[in-house]
C-alpha cells in the first residue's frame, strides 16, 4: 500500500479534494486550520496493488544492529583536498558532486580508490550533457562501485536512457525536490528508486510545518515506499533558516529522522549535504561527532527495560484502615533545577504536616546538549540528587516515605538518551513533561498561529505517552499559558480528543497538577473540560501540586480531589516502583488531616 498525508489547508485545497474523490485521503480524519497545517496522518492508497506490502519497523533484530548499518555520508566535489579533508574528519562513505568539467576527468575514478571510501555520485544539474560526458558518468559510478546515481527528475527523464545504455545496472535514484504534496506522491510512486531529500520534504512539500507532523509524514512513507529508498539527504535544515547547514544545527530534527531510518532499518548512505563554506575538517567533525553520540544514544535502547503500557494494564488498589494516611506528593522539586527552595527534607516535614503518607521527589532531568541548562540539573549534578533524596529517606524513615522519582523532558529524537537515563537509578515514579515555555522548545515548535501551536503540543503529548517511558504526563495542558488570549484547549477540543484517544491506548496516566492556580490561566492543569475528556476514556488520573518550595507540598488536595471527583472519577492512580496503585478519591479526602492553604 501506500500511504498519503492528510490535510494540509486551503494550501492544497484542489489536491485534497482530487485525493478525496480517488480515495487516497480518508476525510473523517481531517481538521482544516485555515492557511496553517493542523494535522498530518496517513492512511492506504487504495488504488495501489494489494500486493505491495507495508514494510514492518524494527524487523532486523536489535536496535544496534539496525543503528550500526547507517552509514553517515559527506557530499563534495571529487578534488584531492576534499577527499583528505573528508577522511581526516572521520567520513567513511561521500556522494560525489559533479559538473561536466570534472566529468573530463578522466583520473577521478582512480583518485577516489585511493582513500578508504564508498561512494555515491550526483547527475549534474545540466540540461546540455553530451553523450562523452554521460558515458563518463556512468563508468565512473560502476569504477567507484557507487551505492547511487542521484539524479533530478528533469535530468532522468533526459539522461536515463543513455545511462543505462552505457551500465544497465546503474541504480538510479531519483531526488525529490520542490514538489508539491501531489507531486511528492507521484514522484514516490512513478520511480523504482528513490532519493529523499528531507529538507526539500520539509521545507517544499510541508512548507515549514511543525517537526512532529514531518516524522508522521516520513513515519508512513516509510512504512510505503521503504524498499525504493536508495539514498537520504539529511541536512541540519530547520524552518525559516537556511538550508544545507552541518547536521548539528539542527539535533532535535536530524535525531529524529536517524532514529526512524535505524527503525526501518535504512543501510544506504544518509549525506548531511553541508554547503562549501562548512566543509572545513572543524565543520565536518562536528557532524562525525554528532552522528556517533547519536549512535551512542540508540546503543542504549538495547540495553534498557522500557515498561510496556497499555489500556488493559493491571493495577492494585491500596489497602486501607481507617486513619491512614494515603496520599503522596507524586510532584516537587530540589534547589538543583536552579528555580526551586528548599531540600527534600523540608518537604517531607511539610507533608507530615498535611497528612501525607509520603513524597516523591520529581526534579527536572539533566540533558545532553545544554539543552534549557538554566532549569535543570547538569548530568555531573545526578549523583548529588540521588544523595539527597536518600538523606532524606533516611531521615524521615518510619514517619513519611520518601521516594526518587524524575521529571523527564520529552524531545523527539532524545528517546534513546532518556531510555538510557531511566536506567541510572530506581526510580518509583517517572514524569514525561513537555514545557513549551522553552527556548529550546519554542526554537523547533513554535508557531506564530496559536492554534498551531496548540496542536503541536498536545500532538507531542501523545508522542511522549507512546514511547513507553512514561508513567504519567505532568500539566498536561500548560500550553494555555503560552497562548493566553489567543487560544486555549478548548477552541481546539477535536484535536485535543485525538491527542486524548492516543494516550488512552496507551495506558500512560495524566497529572492533575494544582500549581496552575498560580500561573498566568489561573485554573489547575488540566482544565475541568479536559478532565471529563479524560474520565471519558479512562485515563488514569495522578496528583501532585508541582512544589518548587516546601510550603507548596500537597496545596489545594483537597480542591483537586473534589474537582477529579465531580469530573466522575472514582480513584486516583499513584505510582511506586513503577507500578500503579489506585486509591478510592472518598478514602483520600478522608485521610487528609490538614488543611492546604497556598501561600501565595
Amino acid at each position: 500500500m501506500e500511504a498519503v498525508f492528510e490535510d494540509f489547508g486551503h494550501r492544497f485545497s484542489s489536491e485534497f479534494n482530487t485525493a478525496t474523490a480517488n480515495g487516497w485521503l480518508n476525510p473523517d480524519r481531517i481538521v482544516t486550520g485555515g492557511t496553517s497545517l493542523s494535522e498530518v496522518t496517513v492512511c492506504p492508497n487504495l488504488i495501489e496493488d494489494a500486493a505491495h506490502q507495508m514494510v514492518p519497523k524494527q524487523s532486523l533484530g536489535s536496535r544496534s544492529t539496525r543503528m550500526a548499518i547507517l552509514k553517515l555520508a559527506t557530499k563534495f566535489r571529487p578534488q584531492r583536498h576534499a577527499f583528505e579533508v573528508a577522511t581526516s574528519a572521520g567520513f567513511e562513505h561521500a556522494e560525489f558532486w559533479l559538473d561536466a568539467a570534472l566529468l573530463r576527468d578522466q583520473g577521478l575514478g582512480a583518485l577516489a580508490r585511493e582513500f578508504e571510501l564508498t561512494y555515491a555520485v550526483h547527475c549534474p544539474n545540466a540540461a546540455d550533457l553530451d553523450e562523452q560526458s554521460l558515458r563518463s558518468l556512468a563508468e565512473l559510478a560502476a569504477d567507484v562501485d557507487a551505492s547511487a546515481v542521484v539524479i533530478h527528475k528533469p535530468m532522468f527523464e533526459r539522461y536515463a536512457p543513455s545511462l543505462l545504455g552505457y551500465v544497465p545496472d546503474l541504480k538510479l535514484a531519483v531526488e525529490n525536490h520542490r514538489l508539491d504534496l501531489a507531486g511528492f506522491r507521484r514522484w514516490a510512486m512513478q520511480h523504482r528508486w528513490l532519493t529523499l531529500d528531507v529538507e526539500h520534504l520539509w521545507k517544499f512539500t510541508l512548507q515549514d510545518a511543525p517537526l512532529d507532523v514531518l516524522l508522521e509524514v516520513l513515519d508512513g512513507f516509510f512504512g510505503s515506499h521503504f524498499d525504493k529508498i536508495a539514498h537520504v539527504h539529511l541536512p541540519g535544515y530547520f524552518p525559516s533558516e537556511e538550508e544545507h547547514r552541518p547536521m548539528s544545527s539542527s539535533p532535535v530534527a536530524v535525531r529524529s529522522v536517524l532514529s526512524l531510518l535505524a527503525d526501518y532499518g535504512f543501510s544506504g548512505l544518509v549525506v548531511s549535504e553541508a554547503d562549501p563554506e562548512y566543509q572545513t575538517l572543524e565543520g565536518l567533525r562536528e557532524d562525525v561527532d554528532f552522528f556517533h553520540e547519536w549512535q551512542r544514544f540508540e546503543q542504549a535502547m538495547d540495553h534498557v527495560s522500557i515498561p510496556v503500557v497499555t489500556s488493559e494494564e493491571v493495577h492494585q488498589e491500596i489497602t486501607i484502615e481507617e486513619g491512614q494516611a494515603l496520599l503522596y506528593e507524586s510532584h516537587c522539586h530540589t534547589p538543583l533545577c536552579k528555580h526551586a527552595t528548599g531540600d527534600p527534607e523540608e518537604y517531607a516535614a511539610v507533608a507530615e504536616e498535611r497528612g501525607l503518607k509520603g513524597l516523591i521527589v520529581t526534579c527536572h532531568n539533566p540533558l545532553p546538549d545544554g539543552h534549557s541548562a538554566d532549569v535543570r540539573m547538569s548530568i555531573n549534578e545526578f549523583p548529588y540528587y540521588i544523595g539527597l533524596v536518600e538523606r532524606a529517606a533516611e531521615t524521615w524513615a518510619g514517619r513519611i516515605d520518601v521516594r526518587l522519582g524524575l521529571e523527564a523532558d520529552y524531545l523527539p529524537g532524545y528517546e534513546a538518551w532518556l531510555a538510557d537515563q531511566l536506567g541510572w537509578a530506581d526510580f518509583h515514579f517517572v514524569l514525561g513533561s513537555v514545557h513549551p515555555q522553552t527556548a529550546e522548545y519554542r526554537a523547533v515548535f513554535a508557531d506564530p498561529n496559536p492554534f498551531e501551536a496548540q496542536r503541536t503540543y498536545f500532538r507531542l503529548l501523545a508522542r511522549a505517552a507512546e514511547t513507553g517511558l512514561f508513567d504519567s504526563l505532568s500539566h498536561p495542558d500548560l500550553i494555555k499559558n503560552e497562548t493566553v488570549g489567543l487560544c486555549r484547549p478548548q477552541d481546539i477540543m477535536d484535536d485535543v480528543r485525538r491527542a486524548l484517544d492516543r494516550i488512552a491506548e496507551t495506558g500512560v496516566a495524566m497529572e492533575l497538577n494544582t500549581s496552575g492556580l498560580n500561573k498566568r490561566v489561573s485554573e489547575m492543569n488540566p482544565s475541568v473540560d479536559l478532565l471529563v475528556e479524560m474520565q471519558q476514556r479512562g485515563i488514569p488520573v495522578t496528583l501532585g501540586a508541582d512544589a518548587h518550595e516546601p510550603g507548596r507540598v500537597a496545596d489545594h488536595f483537597v480542591e483537586a480531589l473534589s474537582m477529579l471527583n465531580d469530573c466522575g472519577y472514582q480513584h486516583l492512580s499513584l505510582f511506586l516502583n513503577r507500578e500503579r496503585f489506585t486509591i478510592p478519591i472518598p478514602a483520600a479526602l478522608a485521610s487528609l488531616t490538614k488543611p492546604q492553604v497556598p501561600s501565595r
